[in-house]
């Protein structure tokens, strides 16, 4: 269990989560802060304390990205983005001459796409074409 200071200042819809502490390394503060319990994932400056339901949440969206990196959802988006790039491939006159090596590139593209799972995944790094 972990401790969360919260004060005065108001961040998302409630106050922001000015610094956490593992419980029993609370120090003393003066009031308005306080220190309340709080999940092992709330951390300082990225996350709001509802008083009023007693529950933490991400101040934005960003302060989300910056902690836990792209959802599942965000993964997907990126490698079918690259994917629906090359399409161009399908039209008369395209460049590419290993055929083969370009279809594998987009197989995986397609598999990347289909079962990436959230945590921190670059499409880029991940799938590179050799053609």
């Amino acid at each position: 269990m972990k401790k969360a200071l919260v004060g005065t200042l108001e961040a998302g819809e409630g106050l922001l989560v000015t610094q956490v502490v593992d419980a029993g390394n609370e120090f003393e503060v003066a009031a308005p802060s306080r220190w309340v319990d709080c999940p092992d994932n709330v951390v300082g400056g990225k996350f709001y304390y509802n008083s009023d339901n007693s529950t933490f949440d991400w101040i934005d969206e960003q302060c989300r990205f910056d902690i836990e990196g792209p959802s599942a959802e965000q993964n997907r988006t990126g490698a079918q983005t690259i994917l629906d790039n090359t399409d161009w491939s399908a039209l008369d006159g395209d460049t590419i001459t290993n055929r083969a090596e370009f279809q594998a590139y987009k197989d995986s593209l397609t598999n990347l796409a289909a079962n990436a799972e959230a945590g921190w995944l670059d499409p880029v790094d991940e799938v590179q074409p050799t053609f």
